[in-house]
């Protein structure tokens, strides 16, 4: 998956919400995603989720732990 991109489960993990809260907060347009073509999957952009994580009062601080843990480190030449 594109390192830029969050799954529902993600999301719930890193905000220590549900799964059901996260789709629900997408629902609303708080949390803008896109579905996975062919699929009832939604995806989520790191920068959206920030700035949802921002405005809802959420650590910050949770997401950069997160993508720090999970992230591939960088191919060197």
């Amino acid at each position: 998956m594109h390192p830029d991109l969050l799954t529902t489960g993600q999301i719930a993990k890193i905000c220590r919400l549900s799964q059901q809260t996260v789709i629900r907060v997408a629902e609303s347009g708080a949390l803008k995603c896109f579905r996975v073509p062919g699929s009832t999957h939604r995806r989520f952009m790191v920068d959206d989720v920030r700035r949802f994580m921002t405005a809802s009062e959420i650590p910050v601080q949770w997401l950069d732990e997160y993508l720090k843990a999970h992230r591939a480190p960088p191919e060197s030449p």
